[in-house]
């Protein structure tokens, strides 16, 4: 217990005396030495709160630069110019910075020890916590780099912290070490409200794996979701629930291929109950690549990304090739790409560190031929109708890099064609789509060459 004569009080609120006491002095000395730093706390800060700080009457001069509030009460100018552009606008943002983008940049790499607080303009509105997309474990395990998005689980809440990784003040060590996953020990160092001041960053919930054999009596999987029936509004989804009674407890994508009540039903749950997903089935066995598949994933920087082989499986390791040092402290060199892995302490890493990114199994063999574009628009002339519709599929997939398709698909979903590096599902080998009616097929949605499901975020 800290005596009540050691505290003063400040314009920041109670501290530590720091005027020479002894008493306060060996406090400080012990604390020093007992615990570790871990570095600055940057909170959000409302511009009205901001604008106090104006180094009047007793309080900091704080100022705005970018999304980051500065104290510049003790920092040193480098010219009188410099003093007075940071100065004239106390509690704000100057009006004029630096034009030479080098001495602008100087100059905050020297504002960087003075960072006091984050700026926090107009706030999202708070997010129904149901309304956020579903994320399974393996989905939220490939955002944990700038490529994919850099997504914490916290709580059940998954947060994109890519604008404050850096900002944390356990640094980007700590962080790289829970992006792509839960934050168990999350309440072992934070509040239990410290999530509140950033709501507005989150983007999905997490929800568990489950297998089929472990589905309820009012739940119904489709295509992967596992959604719970008593989650349907009582008035409006009436009409569903007596429809799929039958499918209750069980898995009921095939259904989705009849034209019949049940096929609708389960297109209505599926298309606009999200908010009842409450489980995600788990995957089954992966599938077989050929060894010539693999070699052609030989560069991390090209359309067909990097894999590796290790003790008979692959692994999709083209952002950790990318982003592995600075994320996750390991470099991954690209000169393993579309071979077999013999580092053995990095083959240890990805063991244990990235198990989820096993694609499939190595078996021999070519890779397989890819048609021209020409030879797809070719085939797009039968008069079939299921024959036109596989038509245009194959060439989405040339075109948008979707190396699987579904063979539940059933036309529930169709090929998203995006154009953000998002959510990793064409590196899973998995369906890489997008339900109807989302913004699948718009530039607002999408994943570079990875397909989307709906659920990144980003549709």
């Amino acid at each position: 217990m800290i005596r009540r004569e050691l505290i003063t009080l400040s314009p920041l609120g109670p501290k530590l005396r720091d005027d020479g006491h002894p008493a306060a002095d060996q406090i400080r000395g012990e604390l020093e030495q007992s615990c570790q730093k871990m570095g600055k706390l940057l909170l959000p800060r409302t511009p009205e709160y901001i604008s106090e700080y104006d180094g009047q009457g007793g309080m900091p001069l704080w100022i705005i630069i970018s999304s980051t509030v500065y104290d510049i009460t003790k920092f040193s100018f480098g010219t009188t110019k410099e003093k007075a552009q940071l100065t004239e606008n106390p509690g704000g943002r100057p009006t004029s910075l630096p034009d030479d983008p080098d001495v602008y940049e100087d100059l905050l790499q020297r504002l960087y020890p003075f960072r006091c607080a984050l700026f926090e303009g107009l706030k999202a509105p708070k997010k129904d916590k149901a309304a956020l997309p579903p994320f399974s474990p393996a989905m939220l395990s490939w955002h944990d780099n700038p490529t994919a998005g850099m997504y914490i689980a916290v709580d059940g809440i998954i947060y994109n912290i890519a604008n404050y990784v850096d900002r944390h003040p356990g640094g980007r060590d700590i962080m790289g070490q829970t992006l792509g996953r839960e934050a168990r020990n999350f309440h072992d160092y934070h509040a239990p409200d410290t999530m509140a001041d950033y709501a507005e960053l989150a983007v999905g919930r997490l929800v568990p794996d489950i297998a089929l054999g472990e589905l309820r009596d009012h739940q119904v999987a489709i295509h992967g979701w596992v959604f719970d029936l008593e989650r349907l509004d009582t008035e409006a989804d009436a009409w569903v629930l007596p429809v799929l009674a039958h499918l209750c407890g069980k898995d009921g994508s095939e259904a989705v291929r009849n034209k019949d009540a049940t096929a609708d039903a389960l297109v209505h749950v599926y298309d606009r109950k999200k908010e009842a997903i409450v489980a995600h089935v788990a995957p089954g066995e992966v599938g077989e690549i050929p060894v010539g598949e693999v070699a052609r994933h030989n560069d991390p920087q090209s359309f067909h990304g990097a894999w590796v082989m290790v003790d008979g499986y692959v692994f999709d390791v083209t952002t950790l090739m990318l982003h592995g040092r600075s994320i996750h402290g390991k470099e991954l060199p690209y000169m393993w790409a579309g071979r077999e892995l013999r580092d053995e302490a990095l083959r240890k890493w990805l063991w244990d560190d990235f198990p989820q990114r096993v694609i499939g199994r190595v078996v021999p063999g070519e890779a397989s031929r890819e048609p021209t574009v020409e030879e797809l628009l070719k085939n797009n002339t039968g008069t079939n109708e299921t024959e036109q519709d596989r038509a245009r599929d194959e060439l989405r997939r040339r075109m948008w890099g979707i190396e699987k398709d579904d063979e539940t698909c059933g036309g529930l979903i169709k090929f998203c064609g995006g154009r953000r590096r998002g959510c990793g599902r064409h590196r899973q080998g998995r369906h890489a789509a997008s339900s109807v009616p989302r913004a699948g097929e718009e530039e607002g949605c999408g994943c570079w060459g990875r397909g989307c499901d709906g659920t990144c975020g980003e549709a």
